[in-house]
């Protein structure tokens, strides 16, 4: 079982862009790091979905839009989208992938099969994005985590927070 870090917060938090932040300074310390983030698309004021988002790469996928029929919420996931994050999230030699999680991943669905195949696979560190209300279901669903930060914070928290992610992530690697 790979270890994991959780950075826990709203959207109104940032905690789209502090993830991003966190990518890139443990890609400055030497990691590896793969995976997507979820980023909000807004259209005339409006919330009309979510596009996953490769941090190795930069491409993007439409993840979810508004469904007028919805099955388990108000939105309506591509299974294409899905896929491909699970892809990113999973490709070879990563020390670090990072993955969003939410409500539907709180209930078995979503990308919950990608983070226990992350958590279950090749050694690396797992670093979930996710929201409060989720939290809990998830925790209880892996052991104790490496580290994590709830949002807000300030800029020397997000630092120490790095350092324990890239010290974990690097244990991992060495005792692999």
């Amino acid at each position: 079982m790979n270890p994991w870090a959780a950075i826990v917060g709203r959207s109104s938090d940032r905690r789209f862009e502090v993830t991003r932040s966190v990518v890139t300074a443990l890609r400055e310390a030497g990691l590896r790091v793969g995976g997507f983030v979820e980023e909000t698309v807004i259209r005339d004021g409006r919330v009309i979905g979510w596009d996953a988002v490769d941090v190795a790469g930069g491409d993007r996928v439409p993840l979810a839009r508004a469904d007028a029929d919805p099955e388990l919420c108000d939105w309506r996931f591509d299974a294409g989208a899905l896929e491909a994050c699970r892809g990113w999230a999973t490709a070879p030699a990563l020390d670090v992938s990072v993955l969003e999680v939410g409500t539907l991943e709180a209930r078995g669905r979503g990308h919950w099969a990608t983070v226990r195949e992350v958590f279950e696979g090749a050694p690396r560190l797992l670093l979930i994005s996710v929201r409060p209300r989720a939290l809990a279901a998830v925790g209880l669903s892996l052991p104790d985590p490496a580290a994590g930060i709830e949002l807000p914070v300030d800029g020397g928290a997000i630092a120490r927070f790095v350092e324990e992610v890239r010290s974990a992530a690097e244990e991992r690697a060495v005792s692999a």
